[in-house]
């Protein structure tokens, strides 16, 4: 009953002022035709977002249940089993690249930088980066 109630109503958390989701939703803009969300769990935030209604929607993960959740929900139009650090997606394939509470799992300073390059590279519009906020 929960995983219902969310996924019928969850879309009114990206109106929440101050949220993360609204904040995304925003920055991510409109008219955008093809969104890459690198770490993208279960897809989540594309379904509070509703950044999922463009053409194509592709969902990145290395956890492959995460990936299974989002393909039975419908959330992306793919979803690929990848690693964050090795991204095979050619220059400018995406308008929006979102990269959310990720790149602090990355092994290195180096390998988040080369991370954020390839970001970069593969968006055509915009790259939204997350991290959390505080110590650990």
């Amino acid at each position: 009953m929960g995983r219902f109630i969310f996924t019928h109503y969850c879309h009114l958390f990206s109106h929440v002022p101050g949220s993360s989701w609204k904040l995304v939703k925003q920055l991510s803009g409109d008219k955008n035709r093809s969104i890459l969300d690198v770490g993208c769990a279960d897809g989540d935030t594309l379904r509070i977002t509703g950044l999922n209604r463009v053409d194509t929607a592709v969902g990145i993960d290395l956890y492959l249940p995460y990936l299974e959740r989002a393909n039975s929900d419908r959330i992306f139009t793919s979803t690929l089993l990848c690693n964050a650090s090795d991204l095979p997606f050619r220059n400018k394939s995406f308008d929006v690249v979102l990269c959310l509470e990720v790149i602090e799992h990355m092994e290195t300073k180096d390998m988040g930088k080369r991370l954020i390059r390839q970001l970069e590279t593969i968006a055509g519009k915009k790259v939204i980066i997350s991290t959390p906020v505080g110590l650990t």
